[in-house]
């Protein structure tokens, strides 16, 4: 199950250079949380297939990049605001850990999440041993 999704239709820009013949609707779906193909398993729902994407932003943060492949290093005030809206650092590490841990359970993490986790538990000051085996426990 997902969080409920708020969802607008746009008036729809003529489409210069497109294969497409049918009518075309441009809509505006926001949603809290990413799963996996969310909005095109959304549209595909309701029997309407996605022609194309466009994230316009992520949590508190508006992305204002123009090309595909573009990028760009966030601000400080980014940074910040983007754990805000996650609750916080503190919870940020502490789902980060959790998750983690799971994928130690499960026998998936792998070495460069090994030694993230080991980090984590040195810089929280515990004695506590991470360790990976085959029988998938610590």
């Amino acid at each position: 199950p997902t969080l409920p999704a708020q969802v607008e239709v746009l008036p729809s820009p003529t489409l210069q250079h497109t294969h497409v013949t049918s009518p075309l609707t441009t809509i505006s779906i926001s949603i809290q949380q990413g799963m996996n193909r969310q909005v095109r398993r959304m549209l595909g729902a309701v029997h309407l297939h996605c022609v194309a994407l466009h994230r316009v932003a992520v949590g508190p943060l508006e992305l204002d990049l123009e090309r595909e492949g573009e990028w760009r290093y966030l601000t400080p005030q980014e940074v910040e605001d983007l754990y805000q809206a996650a609750g916080g650092l503190e919870q940020v590490e502490k789902d980060a850990l959790l998750a983690l841990t799971d994928r130690i359970d499960r026998g998936t993490l792998d070495k460069f999440e090994h030694k993230t986790l080991k980090t984590w538990f040195a810089n929280l000051g515990t004695n506590q041993q991470v360790g990976m085996s085959n029988s998938n426990s610590c």
